[in-house]
């Protein structure tokens, strides 16, 4: 499996307090790819049936050529990977243009249980209305061959949070196209400053989220964890999360100031003598950078059981 991923556009509707881009918001041509950058990259690579094509941002919705994003992935036959935060689903005009699309699957995060939290968060009122809202349209609108992810946040301020968002989805969305994960927080300049608010290590932060993902197993539902590292998990959490995950085969990475394909993975760091290794999407630089090297823990496999060395 390969992966392609593109930060179309670095602008974007809402002013999250913990935004990985560390990119200000511009608006000249360089703070957005063009459509001809994105094709030549697809062509170069000869992306087709069986590659998967991530479009986010910023804010991908906000480009002005976003639907003709997607068509050109669409016109491959590529799987499309899409990362929103869903305020502009929430017109449902909008929403059925994107839902025309085939083969695809569309990522939402939530930040809060209620309107508070979200907003809070988010740096603006009404948003959670809008991702919900949002969320509303795409799920009325889903069909075979599409499917939606709810996204959870790991970090201090969403940890109780992900609680209240796990049962908005197993009330208001259900159904096998609906999926569920949580997802590590990238440590960018502005997450550092904020850190009292979002920072804290996997360890701590993944033991504050077993009764979630306890509950979630009693529940026979699946919350993805493939961003977070299996060393990060108690024993008793490690082998059912990760059994049967697999990373992929090549991950590139492409933006708007530089038209070029990059190793995504050379990035992240991995224990290479890990017996996980080909199942572990490994550690942002930026966390080991800030937590140190120690929170890497190679793991062998004992009895069934994931254990670290």
């Amino acid at each position: 499996m390969r992966v392609f991923y593109f930060n179309i556009t670095y602008a974007c509707n809402s002013r999250c307090k913990f935004c990985a881009a560390n990119h200000p918001i511009l608006t000249d041509d360089n703070s957005q790819m063009t459509l001809e950058q994105f094709k030549e990259v697809l062509g170069q690579n000869q992306v087709g049936p069986g590659d998967r094509v991530i479009i986010n941002g910023g804010e991908p919705t906000v480009h002005p050529d976003f639907l003709e994003f997607l068509d050109a992935v669409q016109d491959l036959n590529a799987k499309i990977d899409l990362f929103t935060n869903g305020k502009k689903l929430a017109d449902e005009q909008f929403a059925r243009k994107v839902m025309e699309h085939d083969n695809m699957h569309i990522r939402i995060p939530l930040f809060g249980g209620t309107a508070e939290a979200h907003d809070f968060l988010t740096g603006q009122k009404g948003n959670f209305n809008a991702v919900t809202g949002g969320i509303d349209n795409v799920y009325g609108l889903l069909r075979e061959g599409i499917t939606l992810e709810i996204k959870m946040l790991l970090s201090t301020a969403t940890v109780k949070e992900n609680e209240k968002i796990y049962e908005i989805v197993r009330t208001r969305w259900t159904g096998p196209a609906v999926r569920m994960s949580l997802n590590p927080l990238l440590i960018s300049d502005m997450v550092v400053m904020n850190k009292e608010l979002f920072l804290d290590n996997y360890e701590n932060l993944l033991r504050q989220s077993e009764p979630l993902l306890k509950k979630a197993e009693f529940d026979h539902v699946h919350i993805n964890t493939s961003l977070i590292p299996p060393c990060a998990f108690s024993d008793d959490m490690r082998v059912e999360t990760y059994r049967g995950f697999r990373v992929a085969d090549q991950t590139h990475y492409t933006d708007p100031s530089r038209n070029i394909n990059e190793d995504e993975m050379k990035g992240r760091e991995r224990c290479r003598e890990c017996d996980l290794v080909g199942s572990c999407n490994g550690y942002p630089r930026s966390y080991v950078n800030y937590f140190g090297s120690g929170v890497m823990k190679p793991i062998h496999i004992d009895h069934k059981k994931l254990i670290p060395i």
